[in-house]
């Protein structure tokens, strides 16, 4: 019996030393686990910092596009002033001709009899 019993104690031993050796394992790709969750959840943050900027970014573009928008639409009403000035010279000077021609008709038709 005593040979069964050593063989008994030493099939244990064997056993638990697989056991130890399985929870040691499953330790070890548990703390490797949480180091990758850790790594990710650190790129997750610095993700949501690059998109913090981008969104100051392009705000402050926004800004400067309606600026500029601005700019834009207040250049082209000062350019368009000087025309719009010249177009009314060109109308009224149109308008003068044309009673100055109508004035001399008249006086033609009127001197003629």
């Amino acid at each position: 019996m005593g040979v069964q019993r050593w063989r008994n104690m030493r099939e244990r031993d064997r056993f638990e030393d697989r056991v130890d050796h399985e929870i040691t394992f499953n330790e070890t790709i548990i703390k490797e686990r949480e180091q990758g969750i850790r790594e990710i959840q650190e790129q997750i943050g610095e993700v949501n910092e690059i998109f913090k900027d981008r969104t100051v970014l392009v705000n402050d573009q926004g800004v400067m596009i309606d600026d500029i928008s601005s700019n834009m639409i207040t250049h082209k009403l000062q350019l368009h002033k000087p025309l719009l000035n010249s177009e009314k010279h060109l109308n009224l000077k149109e308008q003068t001709h044309l009673w100055y021609t109508l004035l001399c008709c008249r006086h033609a038709f009127l001197f003629s009899f």
